[in-house]
């Protein structure tokens, strides 16, 4: 063993003891070979407990280890802490405690049987040598958790490890768990060791009656004296007519009720259950007391009176109170009031003396509960800052490695960004200087033209006429087709100012919007006629119109208005 404790303990015994045979026949066997070979050894200490000493039980430990037979060293070691444990010094018991969860931790992911049989086993110490109620059931369930996926023929413990957690829930009035649980031991297939069977019925019967269910729990109560029959077990069939009797009583059929009870009397003093027997002669007496016969009753109360009084363990506050309860129904019967006010007032501080037990017990464990839930909720916190912590410094690098390549990314894109700009730019001057050059074109033309009409003027009339004519026709004239092109030239140079003469003067015909088109341009009125072949007549009307629309004071220049745009 690894604690130092109790390494001392088995050396002081190494050296009076002869190494004793070892279970050969054990080599290159299954787990479940193994298990029942261990299972074997268990029973015999718990029938007979001088029978196997710690010392052969190291050596079987030393000679598995040896042999590499480790999940049954493992099963050993764990038979040894049990026998360990049962010493009352609270420092070997840590010790074993200390072990154990460090066995837990070794075979997490070497064994797991190995690692279900070690939470089983913590949570049976837990449970009845710590008293750690709550630990037990954590441990407890654990184990369930991992086990109850296993086969039972490769996990031989798995029926008599259901059936600890159906008792353990039993124990804590949480029947319907109970019965749950009792019912799938019975139905796990038996490997080896004890079948539990009578005890799980009359468990399952106990649990039913508690609920109030009799009629199930009559039903159990009979399943499990059958079997109790079948296996000869005298012990087992008079506790369980006891329970049958009490089944009667409760529903009142207490001629069937008394047989059974009597019979159960009987069998359980042949037998020393001496607590089954009184449980028993008490309801006998009652179910007397019912049918009046008062002489029976008496006989019944005086027997309990005499094994209370021969064995005092017997004696607790449930049991005493229902037979001072009984003694006061027996002297009422008989009219002696005093006794009557006697017992009946034993049986009320009884009562009271009980229920001030169960107020402690349960403190005891809401307590026990607090101090676990408290233990648990710092053990979560530590575990919660771990994770946090490791969390937290996970994400720190996750965010600087995302802002390294954000950053990177936002250069390239600036790069990216600023080469576009620098080829916009280039290519906006581009078109502004072509937008220029066509404008100014246009402007030349016009040039040319009102030239032209002046040299038309100089010459003959009729030949300047005729000329003149020809001339015109085949001047650039601003048709739709050259107004399209001229648009989208000006839009270059000028951009949104179309749709922001829309916007400011709205329902302007098509040719007012020539008309400021060229006004921006500042074209002279000659020059626009020419380009819009409208006389000078009509570019004043275009610019009346537009004054009265626009509700122009006199200062006020339509050359401004157009500048804005």
């Amino acid at each position: 063993m690894k604690n130092a404790g109790i390494l001392l303990l088995v050396f002081l015994w190494l050296g009076c003891m002869q190494l004793s045979a070892q279970p050969v026949h054990l080599l290159h066997k299954p787990f479940s070979t193994q298990y029942c070979y261990f299972d074997s050894i268990h029973g015999v200490l718990s029938s007979n407990p001088e029978k196997i000493k710690i010392p052969d039980i190291q050596f079987s430990i030393i000679w598995a280890k040896r042999n590499n037979i480790h999940e049954l060293a493992a099963l050993l070691e764990l038979l040894m802490c049990g026998q360990i444990s049962n010493q009352s010094s609270s420092y070997i018991q840590d010790s074993v405690e200390k072990e154990m969860v460090a066995m837990l931790t070794s075979y997490a992911n070497r064994s797991k049987y190995i690692h279900a049989e070690i939470l089983q086993n913590l949570g049976y110490f837990y449970y009845f040598v710590m008293n750690k109620n709550n630990l037990s059931f954590e441990h407890y369930l654990q184990s369930y958790n991992e086990y109850k996926e296993f086969d039972p023929i490769s996990f031989p413990g798995k029926r008599k490890f259901i059936y600890e957690l159906g008792g353990s829930y039993f124990r804590f009035g949480e029947y319907r768990n109970a019965i749950k649980f009792m019912k799938e031991a019975l139905a796990t297939k038996l490997v080896c060791g004890e079948d539990f069977e009578c005890t799980s019925y009359n468990t399952i019967g106990l649990s039913y009656q508690a609920l109030n269910i009799y009629d199930s729990a009559f039903a159990y109560y009979q399943l499990g004296k059958q079997a109790a029959v079948h296996k000869k077990n005298e012990t087992w069939t008079s506790i369980l007519d006891g329970n049958i009797g009490s089944i009667y009583f409760l529903k009142g059929q207490y001629d069937k009720a008394i047989p059974m009870l009597e019979q159960s009397v009987d069998v359980s003093l042949a037998h020393t259950q001496r607590r089954n027997a009184l449980n028993s002669i008490c309801l006998l007496a009652d179910a007397c007391l019912s049918l009046n016969n008062k002489e029976k009753a008496e006989q019944s109360i005086n027997k309990a009176d005499s094994l209370l009084r021969k064995f005092s363990f017997l004696r607790n506050h449930e049991l005493t109170s229902h037979l001072w309860r009984i003694k006061a129904k027996l002297y009422a019967a008989k009219g002696d009031a005093g006794h009557t006010y006697l017992y009946a007032d034993s049986a009320m501080t009884a009562m009271d003396s009980l229920k001030a037990e169960q107020i402690a017990s349960n403190q005891m464990k809401t307590n026990d509960r607090e101090q676990y839930v408290q233990q648990k909720y710092e053990k979560e916190r530590i575990e919660s800052e771990r994770e946090w912590q490791l969390l937290l410094r996970n994400a720190l690098i996750v965010l600087i490695i995302f802002m390294m390549v954000i950053a990177i990314l936002i250069i390239n894109r600036q790069r990216l960004l600023h080469k576009k700009l620098e080829a916009d730019k280039k290519f906006a001057e581009s078109e502004l200087a072509v937008a220029t050059t066509k404008l100014f074109g246009f402007r030349q033309r016009e040039s040319e033209k009102d030239e032209l009409i002046e040299q038309l003027k100089k010459e003959d009339e009729e030949q300047e006429e005729l000329q003149g004519r020809i001339q015109l026709e085949n001047a650039i004239l601003l048709t739709d087709e050259q107004w399209d092109g001229f648009r989208r030239q000006f839009e270059k140079v000028h951009p949104g100012f179309f749709s922001n003469l829309k916007r400011e003067i709205p329902d302007l015909t098509p040719s007012e919007v020539r008309f400021l088109a060229l006004t921006k341009l500042k074209l002279s009125p000659k020059e626009m006629t020419a380009m819009l072949g409208v006389s000078l007549n009509a570019i004043r009307v275009y610019r009346y119109r537009l004054r009265k629309r626009l509700n122009l004071d006199k200062d006020q220049a339509i050359e401004d208005l157009v500048e804005q745009l």
